[in-house]
């Protein structure tokens, strides 16, 4: 059976063209328009993955994302990996991405191959009820180091988003020694 993705922008032409994309890998596409579209199809389908834009007209994706955490209960809502897609590039969308749980953010124009990579990520990650501490600080790692990469520039210029990744490598850092120091030690 097809996983299932909810594709979300106010833009019909990224609607089409995101969404044939996705239906050529093999998937199972709903569009909506905006939030409230997207909230009438959650509560009739369940979605294995939800991409949104960040700026639309009404409530924006970060808005509409909380409003379908709550629709759904944060437990089931928080289960359900989510994209950003975005043409603009604000200094704090990526942090207000990653506050409400994005598994990743990626700037309008993407390359399919880019987005294709971030849709198989997410719906390969496991819910965190079966996943290890060091599974979470592997991929703290890996968010961190990823997002860096794809928003050098962006990153260079702006001192808080440039503190808030150290923040992020500093807690992953202490986490995996925290770790270490509990694990035991085998003997050989």
């Amino acid at each position: 059976m097809p996983k299932k993705i909810l594709l979300i922008d106010d833009d019909a032409l990224v609607l089409k063209s995101t969404g044939n994309l996705l239906e050529r890998q093999g998937y199972q596409v709903s569009r909506a328009k905006n939030c409230e579209d997207a909230l009438e199809q959650i509560k009739s389908s369940h979605f294995d993955l939800i991409i949104s834009d960040i700026r639309m007209p009404g409530k924006d994706g970060i808005e509409t994302i909380k409003r379908i955490k709550d629709t759904l209960g944060q437990s089931q809502g928080n289960e359900i990996p989510f994209i950003f897609i975005t043409g603009y590039a604000s200094e704090d969308a990526p942090i207000n991405a990653v506050k409400v749980g994005a598994s990743d953010y990626v700037l309008k124009p993407f390359d399919n191959d880019q987005l294709m990579q971030s849709v198989e990520k997410a719906l390969s990650q496991k819910t965190l009820k079966g996943e290890t501490t060091q599974d979470l600080i592997k991929k703290l790692h890996s968010l961190v180091e990823s997002y860096q990469k794809r928003q050098e520039s962006i990153i260079f210029e702006n001192q808080e988003l440039k503190d808030f990744i150290n923040e992020l490598e500093d807690i992953a850092y202490r986490l995996e020694i925290s770790v270490l120091k509990e694990s035991p030690v085998s003997e050989a």
